[in-house]
């Protein structure tokens, strides 16, 4: 399926065709190398420098840039090994565990969002994962744990500006969003961040923004999980509704590994990318997105929304998740 042209290619981390064939960058840091996974659907899976859509002729290549080599965006190496979806599970809550003082029940939400994160575009809605509490909690510890087990993790930092993240994510296009020490001093539903994180949880947000130059509108779709880290609350009761709220406290554990390694290039946290992207590849067309729990109905239907996005993946972590 490898097309060679004249054509200028697009650069992609990952990308669904109208055919449902899948698209998703694999990158050697080593050899400062991508390439394209590509699972047809025959159920094939090649590994090709360039794909030519068969419906558009659209041409795409591994988009190589600053971001991918200063590992600014996570992004696996290789195709993982099959394992079961509990062994998946298992191995998310036991890295987390390894570097995150946190309890088995928060460890069980953490674990199972990342995991969602690389299905998330088969919902409607996904909630975001915030973690709260004051300096020296752990919470941009928590966020560069977080961001090894995202789809598509892209870091922000601490520097965010609207225009920042919309150029972001026009050009990534799929991915998790991960942004530290999000404390505003205008949060209310007025607000531009507010806007984008009110509309950025739901398939078809989008948020329009006047070209400077001829104030022509131009939409901004700006749908995907997003890892939040501050330590105020939001003004605007609808944001804070749309986000599971871990909140943190300084760690009594003397297992904790400090600090933490260059996870950029530590193996087991690329091995769990591999599997993930593994997971995607095996699960994106079979999730049951219509899938209804019973134990959610004690909750109002924003809660049972998150709780069901976050657990339909794999009913493997629901009894963990209600018990």
């Amino acid at each position: 399926m490898s097309r060679t042209s004249n054509t200028q290619a697009v650069g992609t981390v990952g990308r669904v065709l109208s055919d449902k064939t899948l698209l998703e960058m694999v990158y050697d840091p080593k050899h400062e190398k991508g390439f394209l996974l590509v699972k047809l659907p025959s159920g094939a899976i090649e590994k090709v420098s360039r794909f030519q859509d068969p419906m558009t002729g659209t041409i795409y290549e591994p988009m190589v840039d600053n971001k991918v080599r200063n590992g600014l965006i996570t992004l696996p190496s290789e195709l993982g090994d099959e394992v079961t979806i509990t062994t998946l599970f298992d191995k998310t809550c036991s890295f987390i565990y390894k570097f995150m003082d946190m309890d088995e029940d928060t460890i069980s939400i953490a674990a199972s969002f990342a995991i969602m994160s690389h299905v998330y575009d088969r919902f409607e809605k996904v909630p975001y994962l915030r973690f709260f509490g004051t300096y020296s909690t752990g919470k941009s510890r928590a966020l560069a744990i977080m961001q090894e087990l995202c789809y598509h993790s892209l870091n922000l930092g601490t520097s965010q500006t609207t225009p920042n993240i919309f150029r972001t994510m026009e050009q990534l296009g799929t991915g998790t969003l991960f942004l530290d020490e999000m404390n505003f001093a205008d949060t209310s539903n007025s607000s531009d961040i507010t806007k984008i994180l009110n509309c950025g949880n739901c398939r078809n947000g989008v948020v329009y923004r006047c070209d400077p130059k001829d104030n022509t509108p131009n939409p901004y779709r700006i749908y995907s999980p997003k890892v939040i880290a501050n330590h105020t609350s939001y003004d605007d009761p609808a944001l804070e509704s749309r986000m599971f709220t871990i909140t943190m406290k300084p760690s009594s554990r003397l297992d904790v590994r400090k600090p933490l390694p260059n996870l950029f290039n530590f193996g087991e946290a690329k091995n769990l990318q591999n599997l993930m992207l593994r997971y995607r590849f095996d699960h994106y067309w079979t999730i049951n997105t219509d899938q209804i729990f019973d134990e959610l109905a004690v909750f109002d239907a924003r809660t049972r929304d998150h709780f069901t996005h976050v657990m339909g993946p794999g009913t493997y972590y629901g009894s963990s998740l209600c018990d």
